[in-house]
C-alpha cells in the first residue's frame, strides 16, 4: 500500500503488532497495556512553545505513551513538565524527530519565524512532515502559512482548540488525508476532535466561537445596565433568566435546525421581535443609555428569524450595485432601475456608488446612513433626507425617538435653517401614512 506520509507505514506496522498482541474479549479486541517501548515504530510527535496550551497538550501526549520532544526559547518552560524528558534546542531539532510538530507561539510573526527561520522546522528535509497550528491568528496568515509549508512539501492544519466538561476540544481544518494521518495523535491531545473542512476553517471556527462569546457578553452587559438603571438588583436579574430562553448555544442549534416556518408565522415573530427591541430602544434613550447592539439587531432581526445567512456580495457590479440598493432603500428598489438606455450618472450610481462604495464592508448600512443624514442634513436637500429616511424606517433601522434626535444635532453644526428643513423631512417621514408605505414598498 503507498502512504502520502512515511510515518503511516510505521504506524500500521506497529497497529497490526498489537492487533496479534490483543486479546478477544466479548466479541471485540481489547489491546493489552503497552509500556514506552512497545510505541517503537509509532507516529513521533513534537511540541514548539510551551505556554498554556503547548504545555497542556505536552502532558496529554505524555500521559498517552506518546512522549514528545519539546522546544521553548524559554528554558524555563521545560521545568512544569516533569513527565516530557526530551527538550531540543532548535525547533529544527524537533522537526528531524518528529512526524507531526504541535505549534504553540503567540501570533502569525511568530509562527512564521518558527517556520522559517534560521534553524526553523522546514529548513530540515522533512517530506511529509506535519504541523498543527493551534495559535491564533487572522485567517489570512493561516493560508500564508499552510503555502509556505506545501513549499517544503510539508502540511499545516489549522486548530480551534478550547476546554470542554470532558477535556480538549479540538476542531481540525486541512487536508482529509493528513487529518486522517494523524488521528491517533489528535485522540490523544483532545476529548473530542471535529474536522471542519480545508486549511483555514478551524479559524473561521474560531473566529464565530469567538463572536457568540464577545457580543453575548456584550448583549448582557447591555441588558444588566438596562435592569440596573431601572432599580431591579443583578441577584434578581438571574433568578429571572435563570432556565429561560437566553442560552446562547441553544438558540443557535434552532437556526440552524429548525423547520421552515410558514411566512405568515415569521413575520409574527419578526414583527414581535422589532417591536420589544422599539421598546428597549425607547426605554434606553429615556434612560440616558447606549444600546447599539440592540440598535443593529432590530435592523437585522428579520434575516435572523428567517435563518438567512449573509453571503459574500454579488461579484458582477451591476447586479451587486441593485442588491445594495434593495439593503438600502428596502426590497425592490433595485429594480426600479431600468436594465438598458440609462444615462452615464445613472450607471455610475448603481456600478460605483451602490456596487463599490455602499456594499464596502467595515461600516454597516446604518453607519453610512447617518453619514449621508448628516451631509445631506448641510445641503438642505430635503428630497434626499426623504429618500434616506423612507430607506431607514424600510430597515428598522432606527425609532422615530430616535429619529427626532437627528435635527436637534444638526441645527448645532449646521445651523437652524438646515435644522428646520431636516425636521420636517423626519415629520413627514414619520406620518403613520409614509411609515406604512416605507414598510410596504421600501419607497
Amino acid at each position: 500500500m503507498h502512504y502520502a506520509y512515511p510515518f503511516l507505514r510505521r504506524e500500521a506496522a506497529r497497529e497490526h503488532r498489537t492487533r496479534r498482541s490483543s486479546c478477544r474479549v466479548a466479541g471485540r479486541y481489547r489491546h493489552r497495556p503497552r509500556s514506552g517501548s512497545a510505541m517503537t515504530g509509532a507516529v513521533r510527535c513534537g511540541v514548539v512553545g510551551l505556554g498554556e496550551i503547548g504545555a497542556r497538550v505536552a502532558a496529554c501526549l505524555a500521559r498517552h505513551g506518546r512522549t514528545p520532544i519539546v522546544y521553548d526559547v524559554r528554558r524555563s518552560a521545560y521545568h512544569g513538565l516533569p513527565e516530557v524528558a526530551e527538550h531540543a534546542t532548535s525547533p529544527a531539532l524537533v522537526a528531524a524527530d518528529s512526524d507531526v510538530v504541535m505549534l504553540a507561539v503567540g501570533d502569525a510573526d511568530q509562527a512564521r519565524a518558527v517556520l522559517t527561520g534560521a534553524d526553523g522546522l522546514l529548513t530540515g528535509d522533512r517530506p511529509g512532515l506535519v504541523v498543527v497550528l493551534l495559535t491564533t491568528m487572522p485567517v489570512r496568515d493561516v493560508h500564508a502559512l499552510a503555502a509556505l509549508c506545501r513549499q517544503h512539501d510539508a502540511t499545516l492544519l489549522d486548530t480551534d482548540i478550547t476546554d470542554a466538561p470532558t477535556g480538549l476540544a479540538l476542531a481540525v481544518g486541512g487536508p482529509d488525508e493528513a487529518v486522517r494521518a494523524i488521528a491517533p495523535i489528535l485522540d490523544d491531545v483532545a476529548a473530542s476532535v471535529v474536522h471542519c473542512g480545508p486549511v483555514g476553517t478551524a479559524t473561521v471556527i474560531r473566529l464565530a466561537r469567538t463572536m457568540i462569546r464577545h457580543v453575548t457578553q456584550s448583549a448582557v452587559h447591555e441588558a444588566r445596565s438596562l435592569a440596573t438603571a431601572a432599580g431591579i438588583s443583578d441577584e434578581h436579574l438571574v433568578q429571572a433568566l435563570t432556565g429561560g430562553d437566553t442560552d446562547p448555544l441553544r438558540l443557535l442549534k434552532a437556526q440552524t435546525t429548525a423547520d421552515t416556518a410558514t411566512t405568515e408565522r415569521l413575520d409574527r415573530v419578526t414583527d414581535r421581535a422589532r417591536d420589544d427591541l422599539a421598546a428597549v430602544q425607547d426605554f434606553a434613550g429615556d434612560l440616558g443609555l447606549e444600546v447599539p447592539l440592540t440598535d443593529i439587531t432590530r435592523a437585522k432581526v428579520g434575516e435572523v428569524y428567517a435563518g438567512t445567512v449573509a453571503a459574500p456580495p454579488p461579484r458582477d457590479r451591476d447586479v451587486r450595485g441593485r442588491a445594495m440598493m434593495d439593503r438600502v432603500y428596502g426590497p425592490g428598489f433595485g429594480a426600479r432601475i431600468p436594465a438598458t438606455g440609462n444615462s452615464p450618472l445613472t450607471e455610475d450610481i448603481v456600478t460605483h456608488l451602490f456596487a463599490d462604495v455602499w456594499a464596502r464592508g467595515h461600516l454597516t448600512v446604518r453607519d453610512r446612513r447617518l453619514l449621508v443624514l448628516g451631509i445631506t442634513a448641510t445641503l438642505g436637500r430635503t428630497d434626499l433626507l426623504d429618500v434616506q429616511l423612507h430607506g431607514a424606517l424600510a430597515n428598522n433601522e432606527f425609532t422615530p425617538a430616535q429619529l427626532d434626535e437627528i435635527p436637534l444635532l444638526v441645527s448645532s453644526y449646521a445651523g437652524v435653517g438646515n435644522a428646520t428643513l431636516c425636521n420636517a423631512a423626519v415629520r413627514t417621514a414619520l406620518t403613520p401614512a409614509t411609515r406604512l408605505a416605507s414598510a410596504v414598498t421600501g419607497a
